[in-house]
């Protein structure tokens, strides 16, 4: 239960978005002598070990490292670009961003350079119309990475709503700050809509875009017209109908007229809206305000947590409790520590010990384990007591009594468990299906595991077989890469 696999989490992620297949594709990573590969679930290693890194796929190509510069690969692993650049970026719309020598440009995805490497700098690849900087101006190249709009400008920033902003005798500040100078926009054809009078301004999201006049920000509309009045300290994008908006007594929110309709009053914020909820803090103690900006949860907590199955964890001394969306206190303030909630249930420590409680606050499962995974995976959850570990489900039932010296969750209808300082794996009535064998082991994914034998990796069959003999150094767990 002590081991993490960050790195698989993070390859399902970048692995989510290759190309469509009829039936199910997995593949792992695997490490040999410093160098990255990819296997297949089928045992055929589809890409040989030679990489420093590998990326994930994006329209069917993945990007590549080797001797510190970038290249890409398509799934059977043939070499699309030779590793050359000094920076690339995922394709989008069957082009990607590369940089080589200080300079920026666009390949297709057969690999072919389309547009010369010659700009300076070129921003936000993914979008439409992007930014590019040239002989220290800046204009925009459009999809196919011709110019849109000559590089006239001092800094532009993305398009949205159809207006750029844009900068006229400013300096640049850093990589992409801008220092004094004046900002107006300009439409998808570079002419200018709205004339550079203003210190600051940032782009038009709901029809409106946040303006800097001497040292207060206000809003205008995409005709340039004043809507809301500067007389802020900072103010953010509107989302919803809302706006984050700071005064000299704190944060706090307004709607499309300006009108106030949360007092600035917090010290600091959560910064994202969770279950449309978001942590503010005032005077010292936290609360949490919804999408409309109405207090929902009063600043009386000195810790809280996110929102997660309708509830959030909050903590008043050393002990937490729960509340809900309406500021209710559900679960009153008694325990020494808690996970959130996932499924109606919550693991909560008390007294040193682990249980579990539902949205009742009854106890499913007493605390009395040193341990437990922090929800049910396939209906059990990892439980330690007395220095073993074993298995429980969602009704307090110990289905497999504390007896391994590690254990993982369930996947795939299997746990790896160590016993005796052996790996091996059991079904969930505890009965071994793969003998405790192996130095190392992994969760299975795709009908395939990662094991260790030797000191080295391999992948092993539900039959306890390897169809990838250990010879790695590292072997990830198999991620589904078909798109859904």
């Amino acid at each position: 239960m002590n081991k993490t696999f960050t790195l698989i989490l993070l390859l399902s992620f970048c692995f989510s978005s290759l190309h469509a297949q009829k039936d199910p594709v997995y593949v792992a990573k695997i490490k040999k002598n410093g160098r990255y590969g990819l296997v297949s679930s089928s045992g055929k290693v589809l890409i040989q070990p030679q990489f420093d890194q590998i990326e994930g796929f994006h329209e069917n190509l993945a990007l590549v490292q080797k001797d510190g510069k970038w290249g890409y690969i398509d799934k059977t692993g043939r070499i699309i670009a030779e590793p050359q650049y000094d920076e690339a970026f995922s394709f989008n719309n069957g082009i990607a961003g590369i940089r080589k020598d200080g300079k920026y440009g666009f390949v297709d995805n057969t690999g072919k350079l389309i547009v010369p490497l010659q700009y300076d700098k070129i921003e936000n690849f993914g979008a439409e119309l992007k930014p590019f900087r040239e002989n220290g101006k800046w204009g925009f190249l459009d999809s196919k990475g011709n110019v849109k709009i000559a590089a006239n400008y001092d800094y532009v920033r993305s398009f949205h709503d159809g207006l750029a902003p844009f900068n006229v005798g400013g300096r640049p500040v850093g990589e992409n700050g801008m220092l004094g100078g004046k900002w107006g926009y300009i439409n998808e054809s570079g002419i200018e809509i709205i004339p550079a009078t203003y210190d600051d301004a940032w782009t038009h999201v709901e029809g409106l875009a946040a303006v800097k006049a001497k040292d207060n920000w206000g809003y205008i509309n995409t005709a340039g017209k004043t809507v809301i009045t500067p007389q802020f300290k900072s103010c953010g994008n509107f989302s919803n109908g809302i706006a984050l908006i700071e005064k000299s007594m704190g944060y706090g929110f307004i709607d499309k007229t300006g009108k106030i309709i949360t007092p600035p009053q917090f010290i600091t914020i959560g910064g994202t809206f969770v279950e449309d909820h978001m942590e503010v803090m005032k005077g010292g103690k936290w609360g949490f305000v919804n999408r409309q900006g109405k207090v929902i949860v009063f600043p009386e907590y000195d810790e809280v947590r996110r929102f997660s199955d309708g509830l959030a964890a909050v903590r008043k001394g050393r002990k937490w409790g729960y509340v809900d969306k309406n500021g209710k206190l559900i679960v009153p303030i008694q325990f020494d520590n808690v996970f959130s909630f996932n499924n109606g249930v919550s693991m909560i420590q008390s007294g040193g010990k682990w249980g579990c409680i539902d949205k009742a606050c009854k106890k499913i499962i007493e605390t009395q384990y040193e341990e437990m995974s922090w929800s049910f995976n396939e209906g059990l959850a990892v439980i330690k007591k007395d220095g073993k570990y074993g298995y429980i489900n969602n009704a307090g039932k110990v289905i497999i009594e504390p007896q391994y010296k590690e254990a993982l969750d369930f996947h795939d209808g299997l746990a790896a468990v160590n016993q005796d300082g052996k790996w091996g794996y059991i079904d969930k009535t505890g009965n071994f299906i793969i003998p405790a064998q192996f130095d190392d082991a992994s969760s299975f994914s795709g009908g395939i595991a990662p094991a260790n034998k030797g000191g080295k990796w391999g992948y092993i069959s539900k039959g306890g077989t390897f169809v990838i003999n250990p010879q790695f150094d590292e072997a990830q767990s198999f991620v589904n890469i078909t798109p859904q």
